[in-house]
């Protein structure tokens, strides 16, 4: 196996920036509803992309409805419910158990892409994947002594 340099460092400023995304989400949460928290990041992150790419070049692009259906179809279901779910899960279980079980979506990509696409699991994928699956469970059981309460307890005391 040969390592991609560009792989490997997208990775790691992917991880960078989803660990901004998790500890500031529930920053924000102390405050605000994991939907409405959405809107602001989705809408304000779209400000820069807009300025790059002007909306309505790309309305005006001639895309086919069939195109539009999979834009549509990735925004809500590869993006906005993924999200929203993942911020939802902060709102009640905090950034640190909320990332960990999230390391089980490479699990079901891989599972996924074995029933769907037909691809081959190598037994060492699997053991890689059972040891996930362990350590989800283990750390989940551990309790967090002294563990500052979940942002919904928080707004709820107001």
């Amino acid at each position: 196996m040969q390592l991609n340099k560009i792989g490997i460092v997208s990775g790691v400023i992917a991880s960078l920036f989803f660990t901004f995304y998790a500890l500031f989400g529930e920053r924000g949460l102390k405050k605000y509803d994991s939907w409405t928290l959405i809107l602001y990041g989705f809408g304000f992150g779209a400000v820069p992309y807009w300025i790059l790419f002007s909306p309505i070049k790309i309305i005006m692009a001639g895309h086919s409805l069939k195109m539009w259906v999979a834009f549509i179809y990735i925004a809500i279901f590869s993006t906005l419910i993924p999200f929203g779910l993942y911020l939802k899960g902060i709102e009640y279980l905090r950034a640190t158990r909320t990332s960990i079980i999230a390391t089980w979506e490479p699990v079901v990509a891989g599972i996924a892409a074995y029933i769907v696409l037909g691809e081959k699991l190598f037994p060492l994928q699997v053991l890689g994947g059972i040891g996930v699956i362990a350590a989800i469970v283990l750390l989940q059981m551990a309790k967090e002594k002294g563990a500052p309460s979940a942002p919904i307890e928080i707004r709820q005391k107001g």
